[in-house]
């Protein structure tokens, strides 16, 4: 276990490395910084690696569970990686953004949240397949499918308890109450956005995905 202050400085490392993941464009722009800043998601990473991890004992979720996401995680950040590098070589930087994760801020999603997630990035990658200028890099239906069965596989492990109790539940039951007290669609978008800093890239997708289906269900997109 992290002591109180060890926890601090992991969270402050933690949003400095976000804050260089979405503003990757700009450093590069300066390559003695950029340097400077490869060096410290290199050591953050190897940081990240001695944290202590919650295991799935006892969860109501079956053995296999991690390595399972394990595996999604990694490959899904490949494609993640290489369609990043697409999206910046064809200046697309919403795009760029939108799938800059690297595989360990996928893992540490929450249980119930990760498939929704996989389906957000399935969801920006599939149209760029038929691109002609996305296919030379090499991603293909057949992994995207692969990555989302398993994925799927994945949801599949975790308690019906789990799945209502997490926060994606939570986060469309508040959106929705937001949305009947009179909160507009680009207040709450604005909001979400505000958690960026805080809370770190992949938890503002999810939010946002999670924000888009209930848009849906009000019919305001």
């Amino acid at each position: 276990m992290l002591t109180l202050d060890q926890s601090r400085e992991y969270t402050r490392f933690k949003k400095l490395d976000t804050f260089f993941d979405n503003n990757g464009s700009a450093i590069s722009t300066y390559p003695p910084f950029q340097t400077e800043v490869a060096a410290f998601h290199d050591n953050f990473e190897q940081l990240e690696a001695l944290i202590p991890q919650k295991d799935g004992t006892g969860t109501g979720i079956t053995t296999g569970k991690t390595a399972l996401k394990h595996s999604v995680a990694d490959r899904l950040a490949v494609i993640c990686t290489t369609t990043k590098a697409y999206a910046l070589k064809f200046n697309n930087p919403p795009l760029a953004a939108e799938v800059n994760f690297r595989a360990n801020e996928m893992f540490r999603l929450k249980d119930a949240d990760f498939l929704p997630f996989v389906l957000h990035m399935q969801e920006l990658i599939t149209p760029l397949l038929t691109d002609e200028n996305y296919i030379p890099y090499g991603v293909t239906a057949e992994a995207i499918t692969a990555i989302v069965t398993d994925a799927q596989n994945f949801n599949s492990l975790i308690g019906a308890a789990d799945v209502e109790a997490s926060g994606s539940t939570v986060a469309n039951k508040d959106i929705d109450a937001a949305i009947k007290l009179g909160a507009s669609k680009q207040h709450i978008v604005e909001v979400i956005l505000q958690m960026l800093f805080y809370a770190g890239g992949a938890a503002v997708s999810n939010a946002l995905s999670h924000a888009k289906e209930v848009f849906q269900e009000h019919g305001l997109i």
